[in-house]
Formats: C-alpha cells, structure tokens, sequence
C-alpha cells in the first residue's frame, strides 16, 4: 500500500510510526554499540599501557619476546577497535541516510510501506554490517590472546623455577609495597 492510498487517520499513524522509526535510527547512530567498543578499547588499551608499564620496570621483561609478542596483540586490538568504530558509525550513517531517501519516496508515493523496511534491512544486513562483529571479535580476540601470552610467561607460580621468577621484577618496582 501507498502512502496515498492510506485513509488520514491510517496516513497520521503511519506518520507516527515513521517519526518513531527515526528516533530509533538516530539513537543507534549516536550510541549503538558504545559499550562493546569502549569495552574492547579500555581493555586493550589498558592492557598496552600496564604491559609498557611492566616492560619500563624490567630489562629482562623487555628482552623478552612474549612480552613484545602480548604488546603486538593488544596493540592490534587497539587497532582493531578503531577500525570497529569507524565501520559502526559508516553502517549507522548509510542506514540514517537510506531512511530518510526511502521515507521521502515512500511519501511522494514512489515506494510501498513495505518496500520502505525492506530497504532498512538489506542495509543493516550488507557487508558493512558483517565486518562490524567480525572486528569486535578480533579485538576480543587479541585481549585473550595477549592476556594468556603476558599471563603464561610473567605471573609467578609455585611451580616457576628460581630462574624464572628473577625476570619478574621485584615487587617494589611494580608498586605492590
């Protein structure tokens, strides 16, 4: 059914469902998504500035090739989180602007009502919607990866031999007493 084709009353709840729609739309485009990426970034990031932290208070530490090997990890999920905001906000931007040509066609009678959603969600199921998750993911991934790096070769065990545990710097440079 046309926009024309609707009764008033029918043309004034279509109205309030497409106005509705649109806050929907503008509120996924400023926020959608926010606590996942800040998530992935604090933790990367976090993970980078405590590692560089670790690395400045030990020599030995800096040698160490799993240390720089934790650090390229987080430093990609940094990366990779960038890449996740800026494909975020590209998806968010093509589905607002979709909306807003879809709905001035749809009133100009050019479209049907459910032509108009058709078109939404060919947008937010394209392959800029794919890539989203698919960075989200890789960001998670490198955390865990980097975490179980840094964690395996640097946190005292009772089984660690005395050699070992002379590469982790004492307590006092990390700021424990």
């Amino acid at each position: 059914m046309k926009f024309g084709e609707l009764t008033e009353r029918g043309a004034d709840a279509v109205r309030a469902q497409i106005q509705e729609r649109m806050k929907t739309l503008r509120s996924m485009l400023n926020s959608s998504g926010d606590r996942a990426e800040h998530y992935l970034l604090w933790t990367n990031g976090g993970a980078v500035i405590a590692l560089l932290s670790f690395m400045a208070a030990s020599e030995r530490i800096r040698e160490s090739q799993a240390a720089w090997h934790a650090l390229t990890l987080f430093v990609a999920g940094v990366v990779s989180c960038g890449l996740l905001c800026a494909v975020s906000y590209h998806l968010r931007l093509i589905l607002f602007r979709r909306w807003n040509a879809d709905t001035d066609k749809f009133y100009a009678g050019a479209i049907d009502f459910e032509v108009l959603f058709e078109n939404l969600n060919r947008v937010a199921t394209g392959a800029w919607a794919r890539l989203s998750p698919i960075l989200g993911w890789l960001a998670f991934a490198c955390f865990v990866a980097g975490a179980s790096v840094a964690l395996t070769h640097f946190v005292p065990s009772a089984s660690l031999s005395a050699g070992w545990r002379s590469a982790i710097p004492p307590r006092s440079c990390l700021g424990l007493f």
